[in-house]
């Protein structure tokens, strides 16, 4: 199932994104205990995650019961201004009380990309309380999208999007001749839903490409046609309307 909300500008659509991540986080609360997400990196999502920061929570909210996790990261040390996790946590994370242990960093700083992701999914599995050949199912996954159609850092073309048991792989990225690590698509497609938030011009004709299935290579519209409930975050300018 997929929706598509359109907002007016950017600042809308993050703002809109934020609604549904608290809407969504207490039903998870008061359902399950618990709220788990995972966030994603980049310049639209650091405007998702300063409206996090400065949301009016609702009655009932817990952060001591949300559990944050992240799509992917760069190779770099945590204080990096390149580092998924600095952008959230200077924008999000260091502005609210969650309990330090409730946030699961990747380790891009690791000397070996493999393990670190090797980790990553033990620090899933004992998290979820799985059993060998289970997949864990996040609450939400947020992401965006690049004008290459990729997502997370699954990139078009790339070895990870071909990935069918692991749930964490380290990844390359062509374009800055880099390694990342990211979620791959069996763990994406498990979580109860994704989020993805697109904002500006230059993403409309990705947008279009992804929204309409028009070319299924691309990551990005692998993980909306896999989606078990997908819900999109646009602003008019990323539909070429404004």
């Amino acid at each position: 199932m997929s929706e598509v909300f359109v907002c007016s500008d950017a600042q809308v659509a993050a703002e809109s994104a934020a609604q549904f991540f608290f809407a969504l986080g207490l039903e998870m609360i008061k359902q399950n205990g618990r709220y788990n997400v995972a966030l994603a990196g980049g310049a639209s999502p650091r405007r998702f995650h300063e409206q996090l920061a400065a949301f009016l929570l609702p009655p009932g909210w817990r952060w001591d019961c949300v559990h944050i996790f992240f799509s992917d990261e760069r190779s770099v040390a945590p204080a990096s201004l390149e580092s998924n996790y600095h952008s959230a946590y200077k924008s999000f994370i260091a502005k609210i009380k969650i309990p330090p242990a409730n946030v699961h960093r990747l380790q891009g700083e690791h000397p070996d990309l493999d393990q670190a992701a090797q980790d990553y999914e033990k620090t899933l599995r004992a998290h979820f309380t799985l059993s060998k050949h289970e997949i864990p199912c996040l609450d939400l996954v947020c992401l965006g999208l690049g004008i290459d159609g990729h997502t997370a850092s699954l990139f078009p073309g790339s070895a990870a999007l071909a990935e069918k048991q692991r749930w964490v792989v380290k990844n390359y990225a062509q374009k800055t001749r880099s390694w990342r690590l990211t979620f791959t698509l069996p763990l994406i497609k498990r979580s109860k839903n994704v989020l993805f938030l697109v904002t500006g011009k230059e993403k409309s004709e990705v947008l279009d490409l992804v929204l309409n299935a028009k070319d299924s290579s691309l990551p990005a519209t692998q993980v909306a046609l896999a989606s078990r409930k997908l819900v999109w975050f646009v602003d008019k300018a990323s539909l070429g309307a404004g």
